[in-house]
């Protein structure tokens, strides 16, 4: 066997070795995937959880005429994915209201492939719908998130809240926004005070209710103001119209005069009050 012969034989054999070790390889990334669960391999990706959630939750949200209902979810996955939660929590909180209040069922998630921790979390974060007193179902939810001991379920509802909170100036009922801000959201804070204490996620909860408390605390004295000007207006208003007939009465026509002056001025004072009250926003968005 001549020289050539041999390497001929040397470069034959490496290249079998090259073909086995790739086949071996192959089939080994096989078995890999073979004992992965079928919901991982088929999870739904974030972007055909949006689409999804885009296409369940519709209208528009609460109180406005121009933000998506679907906003408030992709703000809540925002706020966990700015506090550095994981992906699996950032797609429990984009489906955390698409049980809650969009006729989806568990069983169709899970036919959608969504893992069962994903599913798990929603869950937790999903009110019970048979309690009619909401308040009710908020403190039923928080005793469920305090037995389950599940520090990720917590964050979904407290990102919830938080985000909530941030929209809460465009309730149009002011007793409903009262009852929001001085009954339910200091409960909030008892109970996140207990599980994030200190941490930049309560801290940023603080700072947007805060800011919401101290609004509505200003948009009630001016409305106080408001409804004390306007009666004494009336009042002046009232004798002004008084003056006005005695003068017509006694025929005295420079009284009568003076009489539809300060009237007239009165009715730009309501105005101008009006405008300065309600008119004028006044700044409650972040």
């Amino acid at each position: 066997m001549n020289e050539q012969d041999i390497k001929n034989n040397i470069e034959e054999e490496a290249t079998e070795e090259i073909i086995e070790e790739k086949e071996e390889n192959i089939e080994s990334i096989d078995n890999e995937e073979e004992n992965i669960p079928e919901e991982i391999l088929h999870s739904p990706s974030f972007e055909e959880t949006e689409d999804l959630v885009k296409q369940r939750i519709t209208w528009f949200r609460k109180w406005t005429k121009d933000i998506p209902n679907y906003i408030h979810s992709f703000h809540v996955r925002e706020i966990l994915k700015e506090n550095r939660f994981n992906e699996t929590v950032q797609m429990a909180g984009l489906l955390h209201d698409i049980v809650e209040d969009w006729n989806t069922t568990f069983d169709e998630l899970r036919e959608l492939w969504y893992p069962e921790e994903v599913i798990k979390l929603v869950d937790l974060a999903t009110h019970n719908l048979k309690t009619k007193d909401k308040f009710q179902r908020w403190k039923d939810m928080m005793k469920r998130l305090e037995e389950a001991c599940d520090r990720n379920a917590r964050a979904i509802k407290f990102a919830d809240i938080c985000d909530n909170v941030s929209g809460c100036h465009t309730m149009p009922n002011l007793k409903k926004r009262k009852r929001f801000l001085y009954e339910k959201c200091p409960y909030f804070v008892e109970q996140w005070n207990k599980w994030f204490w200190w941490t930049e996620f309560y801290l940023e909860f603080l700072r947007r209710y805060h800011k919401q408390l101290f609004n509505f605390v200003t948009f009630e004295k001016r409305l106080a103001a408001w409804k004390v000007l306007w009666i004494l207006i009336w009042i002046s208003f009232i004798l002004t119209v008084w003056l006005g007939c005695y003068a017509w009465y006694k025929t005295n026509v420079s009284l009568m005069k003076l009489s539809l002056t300060i009237g007239i001025g009165i009715v730009i004072l309501m105005w101008i009050l009006h405008i300065i009250c309600f008119r004028i926003p006044h700044k409650t968005e972040y």
